[in-house]
């Protein structure tokens, strides 16, 4: 009966682990791996790669879409690439501003928290800007939060030390 009770515990902690690694596959994949791990996820890109070596590529997707599970409601997320190398993303949400907060307004923050690391809490504080940086074992997480006229602008770049560099340019190209 022992070993039952220890079987089911390792069952439920297991499942945890999954369910949490799930909530979107595409946060998933390791800045510096391949960009045809992106691909598996998202679909294949009709852009020829080879078109446009050493240049920084952009490819915007969408969270309702690519991650349905990820509690990231109306948001997209930047994919950087360069020289067929997925090098970073960066989630993006747009929320309008309302008389009272509400729990949509930090739902990337809740996402990183969640999923990826810890951030100060104090970037939920109502009227709070900036920007934090997180590093976790594997990432390199820049965490933001701004007022664009009626919008609250939240966003966070997860990349690496090794391709942080890679995740911005004076010129980046729009990809579709």
């Amino acid at each position: 009966m022992n070993n039952f009770f220890k079987f089911l515990l390792i069952l439920i902690i297991g499942f945890s682990f999954y369910n949490k690694l799930i909530a979107c596959e595409l946060f998933n994949v390791a800045p510096g791996s391949e960009f045809s791990n992106v691909e598996k996820i998202i679909g294949e890109i009709s852009t020829d790669l080879d078109d446009y070596e050493n240049d920084v590529l952009r490819l915007t997707v969408n969270n309702d879409i690519h991650c349905p599970n990820s509690n990231l409601k109306n948001t997209f997320s930047y994919i950087f690439i360069s020289n067929k190398i997925f090098t970073g993303i960066e989630i993006n949400s747009y929320i309008e501003n309302e008389a009272e907060p509400s729990e949509k307004d930090n739902q990337v923050y809740t996402f990183i928290i969640n999923n990826l690391g810890g951030i100060d809490s104090e970037v939920t504080e109502r009227g709070w800007e900036g920007t934090k940086e997180v590093e976790t074992l594997q990432n390199i997480i820049l965490y933001s939060k701004s007022k664009k006229n009626t919008y609250t602008v939240e966003s966070a770049l997860i990349t690496n030390e090794a391709n942080y560099e890679l995740t911005y340019d004076d010129e980046i190209t729009e990809i579709n």
